[in-house]
């Protein structure tokens, strides 16, 4: 039921019940966000993922934003959007070089 808003003029997330009502906003773990962009949630392992795209990492939390890790993946810059494929691998894009690069995922 939640959703999960990139606020990237605001480098925050927000979280809102299904029916709009603002749980709570949160700036990111370590550092905070720059230009958040993307949000992949995760039902299996019960997190969400945010690109935090001009920090060039991804940043994983609980799914009531209590911070989890960052990842700075090899070769990614400015990450945009994430997706998990039905081979269970961690799809990830980046920017400027508009690439998909493909990760072993849990």
């Amino acid at each position: 039921g939640n959703i999960y808003v990139a606020a990237r003029d605001q480098n925050a997330i927000q979280i809102l019940s299904s029916t709009g009502k603002r749980l709570k906003v949160f700036r990111g773990g370590r550092g905070g966000f720059n230009f958040p962009h993307g949000v992949l949630v995760d039902n299996r392992n019960d997190v969400v993922f945010f690109a935090d795209t001009i920090n060039d990492r991804i940043q994983e939390f609980e799914l009531d934003g209590r911070y989890r890790s960052t990842y700075q993946m090899p070769n990614v810059t400015q990450p945009r959007f994430m997706r998990i494929g039905p081979d269970g691998k961690l799809y990830v894009s980046s920017m400027p070089d508009r690439k998909i690069h493909v990760f072993d995922y849990r």
